[in-house]
């Protein structure tokens, strides 16, 4: 004979439940992700073109390899873009209390004009690598040298990145060449072996791994180079996707 179910009484479980509930507040960094996504597309596309190469299959547009090419060079500029806005709001949000906050190192004067400069200033509204500037100079640093590198690159590829978001079409061919052509062909990039060399040089020729190599590289030695003038450890150098994380087991 079957035993008759026990019965459990949820009410006051419940209750407990309700009393004890608790909001946890979380703060995303995505220029970590960002940067990770520039990578893993940049190196998509090259396995893409290393798996053409190797074949020897006849060179034809890979739509897939486009978009590799195209996902990198835009999320390396939204790095950048984010890493500095990140900087700009854990300080405006009040994030800079612990001695472990990245921008706890900056002097207090510093992190009341920068305030100032997000929330009266319209410092949101300006483009990435005058952000970058503002906040050198509020802390009385120079800012970068425009002919210098990696600023000179990473200019560079926000033209690049803001020719294909904003993408307006051209007739190209013979004569008629993409402005950033001249600019592309000073750098000397590898081409993309996915097209003919009877194809315009921008952007057939030029977006391939070599440009993505490049592009998220530049974006990362500058964002380098800002942290060490300013003293602080951004979460894009705290944690590495790329990197798999040690096994505590051995």
């Amino acid at each position: 004979m079957d035993k008759e179910p026990t019965k459990i009484a949820i009410g006051p479980a419940l209750d407990v439940a309700t009393a004890l509930s608790i909001t946890v507040a979380t703060r995303s960094y995505f220029s970590t992700h960002y940067l990770h996504a520039a990578r893993q597309f940049s190196d998509q596309a090259g396995r893409a073109e290393q798996a053409v190469t190797e074949s020897q299959k006849s060179r034809r547009f890979d739509p897939a390899h486009r978009g590799y090419v195209i996902g990198s060079i835009t999320a390396s500029c939204m790095f950048l873009e984010a890493m500095i806005n990140e900087i700009f709001l854990d300080i405006v949000d009040g994030h800079d209390k612990h001695e472990d906050a990245y921008v706890a190192p900056l002097a207090d004067d510093a992190k009341r004009v920068l305030a100032w400069m997000w929330n009266d200033g319209n410092l949101d509204q300006l483009p990435t690598l005058q952000k970058l500037d503002a906040a050198l100079v509020a802390n009385g640093q120079e800012p970068f040298e425009r002919g210098r590198q990696p600023y000179q690159d990473v200019a560079l590829v926000v033209e690049i990145r803001n020719a294909l978001i904003h993408y307006k079409p051209q007739t190209l061919g013979g004569d008629q060449v993409h402005r950033l052509t001249k600019k592309l062909r000073g750098k000397s990039l590898p081409l993309n072996p996915l097209t003919s060399s009877g194809n315009p040089y921008f952007p057939d020729q030029v977006l391939g791994h070599g440009c993505t190599d490049w592009a998220w590289r530049s974006c990362k030695a500058l964002a380098d180079e800002f942290s060490a003038c300013l003293g602080i450890r951004p979460n894009y150098q705290r944690v590495d996707f790329a990197t798999p994380p040690e096994d505590p087991a051995g």
